[in-house]
């Protein structure tokens, strides 16, 4: 909303959370949830062009910036009327900024299956996976509490001050990696384990190996994912 001054920012690459909040930022916010009898505006369309455009941005490196005017949104979708894209020269190729934080490793994905043959995707964590580790903590053994944090009451641990510097961190320094059962017509979406990995201060080296616990209260046992 160049006109009235409406603006947001945010960093990429950004997440389904980090789109809502931009989105909740701008004046027009309101507007786009239905005004005056008006139907909600395709927010859902709206939140994975601005997530797919700032991988856009950390992906292609010769782009120096982009203006998309008017971006048109309605209950029907997401349409860009018209835009512009300026390159990198040579010389400032030579300059540029590098990004403020790294992109989500999508290279540490990967398809696992536990003991019992259930299909598990082990990948770092992600900021919207909050409401995930409050499931799991409800769910983890007392046996495993106990041994990874001695005393630690279930709401201390689901604190969301506590959680949100678990699930956002600084994939340059420490990734914290879970193993997640994705969600299906028999069940919603679920974390089997949790565990971290950090850096070595001034190396490329971990320090200390990912550790995982027994994740549920009725016996199902976690894997040993730190050679994954």
């Amino acid at each position: 909303m160049e006109i009235y001054q409406d603006k947001a920012l945010g960093l990429p690459p950004l997440t389904s959370t980090l789109a809502r909040r931009m989105m909740a930022k701008t004046k027009i916010w309101k507007a786009l949830q239905g005004v005056r009898g008006q139907k909600i505006s395709d927010l859902a369309a709206l939140e994975k062009v601005m997530i797919r455009f700032s991988w856009l941005v950390l992906e292609q490196a010769a782009v120096k910036e982009v203006d998309i005017n008017p971006l048109l949104v309605s209950p029907e979708g997401v349409i860009a009327m018209d835009a512009r894209v300026a390159l990198y020269t040579a010389a400032e190729e030579k300059t540029k900024a590098r990004f403020a934080i790294r992109p989500y490793p999508i290279n540490y994905e990967k398809m696992v299956k536990a003991k019992d043959g259930t299909d598990l995707r082990f990948r770092p964590v992600r900021p919207e996976d909050e409401p995930l580790f409050v499931d799991f903590h409800a769910k983890v053994s007392e046996k495993s509490v106990i041994s990874r944090y001695g005393s630690f009451e279930y709401t201390d641990r689901v604190a969301h001050d506590r959680l949100r510097r678990v699930c956002f961190v600084d994939y340059d320094r420490q990734t914290v990696f879970v193993a997640e059962q994705r969600a299906s017509k028999d069940h919603p979406a679920c974390l089997w384990a949790v565990g971290r990995l950090s850096r070595r201060p001034g190396t490329k080296k971990p320090n200390g190996p990912c550790w995982w616990p027994t994740p549920t209260k009725n016996g199902a046992s976690g894997r040993n994912f730190s050679k994954i």
